[in-house]
């Protein structure tokens, strides 16, 4: 069984698992994934109907969450975080859809990115509660806002490899604009390093750091503007987060490890912070990946530890939040992304590697800056 297996079981309700996720070859589960991916453009191609809209669907069921966190959960919420999302929701409707949100893919991602952005930063305690929740078909909510990232990626590598000069490059000059005028402005202009803007595989992670490393206030004021392409900062700093430094495999699965991994797994145990029964399936899993981890490659234990994480979550559901909120080394992000980059790991990494063979091969002219915009930057990768 492969990482695309994974993926598709990960992704679909737990009453789909027993009739559509029997033991198969990679081939077979190769083109599962193909077909999720294809089912998702095809519902956003088709998003024409009146009243029918997935837009519809996905708010619809982003307030279920919200309902039955209360009322059958007991989960209790900050009062303005409350206030906030109901706000939110209730401005979402069908004039919110023309002409913003129509059926174009972009738009789509757009949307998402907006409501995660919105829940993050104005309704946190809303977003820890729903953010494992099922959403349709499609399974948890931040399943949903992590794939976007599949669909974006290459707009983030045009940013970088358009540029300026030796040194900068458009990805910096337009942050650097867009900070203007905000409480991040010096953070950004301190935060540079020629280093950003290098063609290399490390990159994304340092524009992770800088742009996680942002105070939540200065954030607000920042994450929601676009830069000349239609990207939010927002989706940008998603989307370094996304793609994982070359010291990353190594460092939780590698030969020469302590296998990291199995230590924020006991470290989760022995916090006191879990119930006996979230206790007994993260020990399950640590028990699992000591016992089958010395004898696999690197590559293995990867598909190992997320294709028994995911066992664990389809016989109970609620133990996805537990998986979720472990932490991971500083800038690492959680147990749960870890397992979303092992599931998105092998197309964000061949959409990176054509963006790097179309740039040593492609003259790309300097992107010119003034003091009020920036010139958009030139798409330099080809559409997969």
């Amino acid at each position: 069984m492969d990482r695309f297996s994974i993926f598709a079981r990960i992704w679909k309700k737990q009453r789909y698992k027993n009739n559509f996720f029997s033991e198969g070859n990679d081939e077979t589960f190769r083109k599962i994934y193909d077909l999720q991916k294809a089912s998702i453009d095809v519902m956003i191609q088709n998003n024409t109907v009146q009243n029918t809209t997935v837009y519809d669907d996905i708010f619809l069921e982003v307030e279920v969450a919200y309902d039955d966190s209360m009322l059958i959960d007991g989960a209790h919420f900050d009062k303005a975080d409350r206030a906030a999302f109901l706000e939110y929701m209730s401005g979402f409707s069908k004039s919110t859809l023309d002409p913003i949100y129509n059926s174009d893919r972009k738009n789509f991602t757009k949307l998402l990115n907006d409501l995660n952005l919105f829940l993050i930063l104005s309704a946190p305690t809303v977003y820890e509660v729903i953010r494992f929740k099922n959403i349709s078909d499609l399974g948890p909510l931040e399943n949903l806002f992590s794939f976007v990232v599949e669909y974006d990626f290459e707009d983030v590598l045009s940013l970088i490899f358009a540029k300026n000069g030796n040194v900068s490059c458009a990805a910096y000059e337009q942050l650097n604009v867009l900070a203007t005028g905000t409480a991040a402005e010096e953070d950004i202009k301190k935060a540079f390093d020629k280093s950003l803007c290098a063609q290399s595989r490390d990159t994304l992670a340092k524009w992770h750091q800088v742009l996680d490393n942002l105070d939540p206030e200065k954030k607000k004021g920042l994450f929601g503007k676009n830069f000349d392409i239609g990207l939010s900062v927002f989706e940008f700093a998603k989307i370094a987060k996304a793609f994982r430094p070359t010291v990353y495999d190594e460092k939780y699965f590698g030969d020469n490890s302590t296998y990291s991994v199995i230590n924020a797994l006991n470290d989760a145990i022995n916090s006191g912070s879990y119930t006996d029964e979230e206790k007994a399936a993260l020990q399950d899993l640590v028990d699992y990946a000591q016992q089958n981890f010395p004898s696999k490659t690197p590559d293995e234990r990867e598909v190992l530890i997320a294709t028994k994480f995911t066992e664990i979550v389809s016989e109970n559901s609620k133990l996805l939040k537990t998986f979720g909120n472990i932490p991971l080394a500083e800038n690492d992000g959680t147990f749960y992304d870890l397992i979303l980059w092992i599931i998105q790991k092998g197309g964000l990494e061949d959409t990176y590697k054509a963006a790097v063979d179309y740039e040593t091969t492609t003259t790309l002219q300097p992107v010119p800056v003034t003091n009020a915009t920036v010139a958009p930057a030139k798409k330099s990768t080809p559409k997969s």
